[in-house]
């Protein structure tokens, strides 16, 4: 039981509480008119350097409304008078609810009271009210102090939306080159645009480090839960990037990259490396144009211990425009995970696996992956060292055609097999060399349901010229280079499809090497010059000297 005073200090608390609830609403629907308001005036180029005017002269002269307002007595305080309440669960359940109610204040509550706010804030941060006159938003300068301002400003509230609103923004580098021009640590931090075509970022000086760098490996930050989302960030032409990446995600926690366009020559324009406590980053929805100066479109660990887990890459769109090397390339990681990936014109691999010294590329997952008129091996999977370690990728309903070297090469070293590749429902055409080339010291090998056809192609699609080369090559080559374990189930190599040419091309459908062994051809579909499948010379070459081996005859 309370008595009468406490419970009109109840029935207080529970008008105050629905009260709360009424201003909450009108404030929202204040917001949200405020903010069409405010929109209407931004369209207007006009509106816009009047509103940007006027918004640094009052920042200059009222600098101190732009912080939260201190409450010295409040909620706080009544909470304080209600000690006695708190010695019964139901008298304990009423001060909860003050708490909830305490929490209402965010940032003002957690310097008067300790209270902090919510770590993940749904807030929003708009960074051109945090333009001044020193460092104006927009106003022909470099834009990073306000966006690091703001940035700064979210991070001391527990996280927010860090908004940037339409228009043209411009990193000119005055942090120094050597120096990333926005970064943050901090938790629930994310940078956010009107749209890759309604927020564009130009990058206007020749970085060597990072643009946008997300976490610490070295402090064991994560900057957990952060990320970019809708907005364009291109390096302006006739700019280099000697090293670093646009976006780099370090030690990241939840980090997640969507609905982004990146352009120009970027050394990487994404870059995913490890640390302590790294788990879960995601590229999702990205547009990646990429030039000269591009190494790799998006690169996945470093040489670090740590190597990163479980990068996800959703529904990607890239082009090298002839100019960019790789796409995207994994040197140290576990779990990558490639999902809808359209990837042409890159003057070296589309995809590459390339681990170094100490590093590994093990436990991956691609699926509609499309390796397009690379001028190179459209995927190349081998070691960058001896020490490498590459194990468990798996391929289905991806595309490797049209690329100056093979569709995909698959390349071990001597005494250290790259073990465990399984593809299935993949397409190999067209490339210059061989379709699916395993090429040395692989081991457990599964081919299943593949098609290879048009290979050995007479004309290199990268370059547009005659290859001079037909009849050199073959759909799928299981090379003379100790490669064991390897498995054909299924499939058809010979002229089909797009590549069903008058003179067939390729030289063999399937090729067995002499320095194989426990290998197996079953069910799959090829011919000689005439069939169904038509290959210039044979169907089959078996020239293994292994002696544990099962190739049948292919039908047809």
């Amino acid at each position: 039981m309370i008595d009468p005073e406490q419970a009109s200090i109840l029935e207080r608390a529970q008008l105050r509480q629905g009260r709360i609830a009424i201003l909450r609403r009108r404030r929202a629907i204040g917001e949200v008119r405020r903010q069409i308001d405010f929109e209407t005036i931004w369209a207007d180029p006009r509106g816009r350097v009047a509103y940007d005017t006027q918004r640094r002269l009052f920042y200059q002269h009222c600098p101190h409304l732009y912080e939260p307002v201190p409450r010295t007595i409040g909620r706080r305080a009544l909470l304080a008078s209600l000690g006695t309440l708190l010695t019964s669960p139901v008298q304990a359940q009423t001060a909860d609810f003050f708490l909830q109610t305490a929490s209402h204040g965010g940032a003002s509550l957690s310097r008067t009271s300790g209270i902090k706010p919510s770590t993940y804030s749904d807030s929003r941060v708009d960074v051109r009210n945090f333009s001044t006159l020193a460092h104006p938003y927009r106003g022909g300068r470099d834009d990073a102090a306000p966006i690091q301002a703001a940035i700064d400003y979210a991070a001391s509230i527990g996280g927010a939306t860090v908004y940037l609103g339409p228009g043209p923004i411009s990193l000119t580098g005055s942090q120094g080159i050597d120096s990333p021009a926005l970064s943050w640590t901090a938790p629930g931090i994310v940078l956010k645009g009107d749209g890759p075509g309604g927020t564009v970022i130009t990058v206007k000086y020749n970085p060597s480090a990072d643009v946008i760098s997300l976490g610490s490996a070295a402090k064991n930050l994560n900057a957990t839960q952060g990320g970019i989302r809708d907005l364009g960030i291109g390096l302006a032409t006739g700019q280099l990037q000697s090293i670093g990446a646009a976006i780099h995600s370090l030690n990241g926690q939840k980090h997640q990259f969507e609905n982004l366009h990146t352009f120009g020559g970027f050394y990487a324009h994404f870059w995913v490396t490890g640390g302590p406590n790294q788990y879960v980053v995601w590229i999702s929805r990205c547009l990646v144009d990429a030039s000269d100066g591009t190494q790799d479109a998006i690169r996945v660990g470093d040489d670090i211990n740590n190597y990163p887990q479980e990068t996800m890459i959703l529904d990607l769109e890239s082009g090298g425009n002839r100019g960019g090397r790789n796409c995207i390339t994994a040197v140290n990681c576990s779990g990558l995970t490639i999902t809808n990936a359209s990837i042409i014109d890159y003057t070296q691999n589309a995809f590459r696996v390339f681990p170094g010294v100490g590093q590994a590329v093990v436990n991956s997952f691609i699926h509609n992956l499309e390796c397009d008129t690379s001028g190179d091996d459209g995927a190349l999977i081998t070691h960058g060292a001896s020490t490498a370690r590459i194990q468990n990728l798996r391929f289905s309903l991806s595309w490797f055609c049209s690329n100056a070297g093979a569709g995909l090469n698959i390349n071990g070293t001597p005494g250290n097999p790259i073990d465990g590749i399984h593809m299935t429902n993949c397409t190999a055409g067209g490339n210059v060399r061989h379709g699916i080339w395993v090429n040395s010291n692989c081991k457990n090998v599964d081919i299943d349901n593949v098609m290879t056809a048009g290979n050995s192609a007479a004309v290199n699609d990268f370059t547009g010229k005659p290859t001079g080369t037909t009849n050199t090559y073959s759909g799928t080559m299981i090379d003379d280079g100790n490669n064991s374990g390897v498995s054909i189930v299924g499939g058809r190599s010979g002229a089909a499809g797009a590549w069903d040419a008058e003179v067939p091309t390729q030289k063999y459908g399937y090729a067995f090497g002499s320095n194989t062994d426990y290998c197996g051809l079953f069910g799959a579909t090829a011919s000689g010059p005439t069939g169904l499948a038509r290959n210039a010379t044979a169907a089959l070459l078996n020239a293994s000297a292994g002696t544990h081996n099962q190739i049948n005859p292919p039908i047809g």
